[in-house]
């Protein structure tokens, strides 16, 4: 007989390395907007993104978001305007599984 416990579902995270060396890391389910993870954290980071650099932000949110199940992490960091950077990544789910005999 086996059990399971599932803990949460696979969520996404940004960290934006800011230019003094300090790091924001900001945690998002996984049916939050692309656009709402982006804007929010960006925003409680105190970064305002050129259009450009937006766009490129929404789409590595959703990359990270549909390409599950077949990759069980996704992360991808690139660098914005002004010296900041950013990482996307998409969190695995939490499973915790009992089996008894």
């Amino acid at each position: 007989m086996e059990k399971k416990i599932e803990i949460g579902t696979s969520g996404v995270s940004v960290t934006i390395f800011k230019k003094d060396g300090k790091e924001d890391i900001h945690y998002y389910p996984a049916q939050t907007a692309s656009q709402d993870i982006v804007y929010d954290s960006t925003a409680a980071s105190g970064i305002q993104l050129i259009p450009e650099d937006e766009m490129k932000m929404v789409e590595a949110v959703d990359y990270a978001k549909i390409h599950k199940p077949y990759i069980s992490e996704a992360e991808i960091s690139f660098n914005l305007k002004e010296g900041f950077k950013a990482r996307i990544k998409r969190e695995p789910a939490k499973i915790i599984r009992f089996v008894s005999k």
